[in-house]
């Protein structure tokens, strides 16, 4: 792996981790939850649904239909499998930011293309249909469809790490510095924590429990008090 391509690797990683600190900051409920590496990226939940999101970062890539192409296949076999199992749909989210190739991807996506650039594919120089094999039928493809969200317009790294600030200054009622600097690393620990996690039900977390874990309120009393302490000290001296 080239140092670029090992810059990109990381960048992608936090991209991921930010992405999960803004949503869940971003929930009306306190309540609500989120889960980190489990059926996709992170998956939203709120009282009344769930979103799967799988969010990538290509800064230096151009778009095309192949990229996404196995996360479309992979969401459809899982709302195959919820179907047959009679549970609620689950709704997909793929967002992901490139360095061009946005217009290739039509505003509405049918079931045709649908079907075209993102279900078929070649293994073994024959040529696949992943609906075929799953045995879904054009209405089952257009109900997938309605709950399907694709986002390749999706916020670079910087101006999402932005928003993330933003975020946690109203939330902690902080300064920019302290927002970045210890809230945002909190948040950054709490959520890599999460994500190593074996157990699904360990790797979810309300927003309520996100705030309380990324409150740095105290520590930041205890460093300004000792911070205090030697200046008077030296004052002293």
């Amino acid at each position: 792996m080239t140092n670029r391509s090992a810059v990109d690797t990381i960048r992608g990683y936090f991209y991921q981790f930010d992405y999960s600190i803004l949503k869940v900051l971003q929930l009306s409920n306190y309540e609500d939850s989120i889960a980190v590496e489990c059926i996709e990226d992170v998956d939203i939940r709120t009282a009344t649904e769930v979103t799967a999101v799988q969010c990538k970062y290509y800064a230096g890539t151009e778009y095309n239909h192949s990229v996404i192409k196995p996360a479309v296949m992979f969401m459809l076999s899982h709302f195959k499998k919820i179907k047959d199992d009679g549970r609620p749909l689950v709704k997909y989210s793929l967002r992901g930011h490139y360095s061009s190739g946005q217009h290739k991807l039509p505003l509405s996506i049918d079931v045709a293309f649908l079907k075209q650039h993102f279900l078929t594919y070649s293994e073994k120089k024959v040529e696949r249909r992943r609906h075929e094999e799953l045995g879904l039928s054009d209405d089952d493809l257009a109900e997938f469809l309605s709950v399907l969200n694709i986002d390749i317009n999706a916020a670079s790294f910087e101006d999402q790490f932005a928003e993330i600030t933003r975020v946690l200054q109203t939330a902690y009622g902080c300064t920019p510095f302290e927002a970045e600097y210890f809230y945002y690393n909190n948040a950054l620990a709490l959520t890599r924590e999460l994500s190593i996690q074996s157990l699904p039900a360990n790797r979810t977390i309300t927003k309520r429990a996100f705030l309380e874990g990324s409150d740095t309120s105290s520590v930041l009393f205890n460093e300004w008090f000792v911070r205090k302490k030697g200046e008077k000290a030296t004052l002293l001296h």
